[in-house]
């Protein structure tokens, strides 16, 4: 088996509820690493990078780019930022890194099955890596 990695990123703010200094809203520029594994396809590739841009980077352009990431239970970011007119994302849990891959994951595997990894960049300093479970199918 063969993987190759795109790398994408997006800009967006986000809180976490509860913890000492994320609880402020801030942002990041979030860099995003999807790792597809598969053999060599007939033109000699595992996955078009083309392909994989084109599809999970429009899921991040048309949610995540300029939104903010919010826990679907933060109704006070939420009721603050409505009369604002701001792009909103709710995550069914707050919007750690860990979450964020989890989500991205889900919606990769959707579009490539050999997807091995999502890794999303919080900071040059902060990943979290979301694996499919072993022996589960898209």
């Amino acid at each position: 088996m063969i993987t190759v990695t795109k790398t994408l990123t997006f800009a967006a703010g986000h809180r976490l509820v509860g913890h000492t200094k994320c609880s402020n809203i801030h942002g990041h520029t979030w860099h995003v690493e999807i790792e597809v594994g598969g053999d060599l396809r007939g033109d000699g590739m595992v996955a078009d990078f083309s392909e994989i841009k084109d599809r999970l980077g429009k899921f991040i352009a048309d949610n995540l780019d300029h939104s903010m990431l919010l826990a679907r239970d933060d109704y006070e970011a939420q009721n603050a930022l409505r009369p604002l007119n701001v792009r909103v994302f709710l995550f069914d849990a707050p919007p750690t890194a860990e979450v964020i891959a989890r989500r991205l994951l889900v919606q990769a595997r959707g579009s490539f099955p050999g997807v091995q990894s999502v890794t999303v960049w919080e900071s040059p300093t902060a990943r979290a890596t979301a694996r499919p479970a072993l022996g589960a199918t898209p």
